[in-house]
């Protein structure tokens, strides 16, 4: 995951400075920036997952076999780390599809301030989303019960807000790519995580990395590929 995030990442660095001036317009050269960005922060985030799952299995060959605390306490980390990294590229995510917006057939359009306040608005909306999740994800681990909200009414506001970032980031002609990228992933993201809370079951580690990890991939790097496809395409269409 780490590894096609980062070649993700680097793709979209090259192309967006490699392309000549009359090949890019300026808007869609800072779309292959903020994707490259949104990428190696991804990829920076997993390398730092692996390094703690790798030290809680160093740790773990003291015993006979990990104690409860030894996963609890990765666990834990490991959720800082994905939360950290999604409250910082859900607002990059959302600046991308905003400037996406912007972008006509080989021209920018004139109203960036527009798409920038867009992308504002929505970035606030995706930052309570992911803060909605963070408070369901550690109350038992900082002991604020009574903040603790029942998984499916967290799903439910959390909802509300991510329809609201979508209804501010739709474009008509361009729904398709904000159904693919961002409805359906970070619904899915929502979805499992309350069902993971709701059920209490003891999920192993490795399903919740993939299932996460798959989720991250489809949003960050499918876009970023995706982008960098399209954006190909209408140069080589344009020689």
């Amino acid at each position: 995951m780490c590894a096609v995030m980062l070649a993700s990442g680097l793709a979209c660095a090259v192309a967006s400075t490699a392309y000549e001036e009359k090949q890019l317009t300026t808007i869609q050269r800072y779309i292959l920036v903020v994707n490259s960005m949104t990428c190696l922060i991804a990829a920076y985030h997993y390398r730092q997952l692996e390094n703690i799952v790798t030290s809680a299995a160093h740790s773990g060959l003291k015993h006979t076999a990990p104690t409860r605390a030894d996963i609890e306490e990765m666990q834990f980390r490991c959720s800082i780390v994905r939360y950290g990294d999604w409250v910082v590229t859900l607002p990059l995510l959302a600046l991308d599809v905003a400037l996406g917006n912007c972008v006509g057939d080989g021209s920018d359009c004139a109203d960036t301030d527009a798409a920038l306040k867009t992308a504002l608005t929505a970035s606030i909306c995706l930052v309570v989303v992911v803060l909605l999740g963070s408070l369901q994800e550690f109350s038992s681990d900082f002991k604020l019960s009574r903040l603790t909200l029942k998984p499916w009414t967290v799903f439910a506001v959390a909802c509300v807000f991510l329809g609201v970032a979508v209804y501010y980031l739709m474009e008509p002609g361009d729904e398709q790519g904000v159904y693919t990228y961002f409805i359906l992933p970070w619904f899915a993201y929502g979805l499992f995580a309350a069902f993971k809370a709701f059920v209490r079951l003891p999920f192993h580690f490795a399903a919740v990395d993939i299932v996460y990890g798959t989720l991250d991939m489809w949003s960050k790097a499918g876009l970023a590929l995706v982008t960098l496809w399209k954006f190909s395409t209408l140069h080589s269409t344009a020689s």
